[in-house]
């Protein structure tokens, strides 16, 4: 039902309302029903693009959303794989520095290997297995080797070898840091193994220093 502006009904029950306003005083008198205005076409034109603007930029911002989950979970799972491999090769790094063991059935010194620290170069028609026990290290060999330590500090060692008789046999050893010794057990002499340090063999006999000099031509 149409409402009434209590003003022009003042002036159509006076006499002075604008026949505009008495058009409107008969049809609320009719009790005509109140037209509701509609949107002109503009207007709704207007507003379907706005809606259409807004969809388009969820849709954007959803995908933007959707491709960094999807990056973030490529880094994560990157970052979990890089942290397994890098476990893994130090496991096997320190599992590969458990133990040494080579031989050299040529008659002329092997390069030098490296070992938790400690240079060796193993002479001809010899063997050696290096190992840990304790705060010690464990060298049991046969025939000879040179053995050096570039460390800063003095490395304990236990050295193992195989008597003429069959027995084992080991000595206790101090290698000095920054210093170079020859191993070596020939089957003969006093059966004890040879230990010499800093390059020396002034004070060995001189067919001992003669067989030591032809298994490491640069120990002197």
């Amino acid at each position: 039902m149409l409402h009434m502006n209590p003003e022009i009904l003042k002036k159509c029950l006076s006499g002075t309302a604008t026949p505009a306003e008495m058009a409107a005083y008969d049809r609320w008198l009719a009790g005509e029903e109140e037209e509701i205005a509609t949107p002109a076409p503009a207007e709704e034109g207007r507003r379907e693009r706005m809606w259409e603007q807004i969809t388009t930029e969820n849709h954007r911002l959803d995908h933007r959303a959707g491709i960094r989950k999807i990056v973030v979970q490529w880094a994560v799972a990157a970052s979990i794989l890089l942290v397994c491999l890098v476990a893994a090769f130090a496991g096997k790094s320190r599992f590969s520095q458990q133990e040494l063991a080579f031989s050299n059935q040529s008659n002329s010194p092997l390069p030098r290997k490296t070992f938790d620290g400690l240079h060796v170069r193993l002479g001809g028609q010899s063997e050696v297995s290096m190992h840990h026990t304790g705060n010690n290290m464990a060298i049991d060999f046969a025939g000879s080797l040179l053995l050096s330590n570039p460390a800063s500090e003095d490395r304990p060692t236990i050295v193992s070898y195989t008597k003429n008789d069959g027995c084992k046999a080991s000595k206790k050893l101090l290698l000095r840091k920054g210093k170079t010794y020859l191993l070596a057990y020939y089957p003969y002499g006093n059966g004890e193994v040879i230990v010499v340090e800093n390059r020396s063999l002034m004070d060995m006999p001189p067919a001992l220093a003669q067989h030591i000099k032809k298994d490491f031509t640069h120990f002197n």
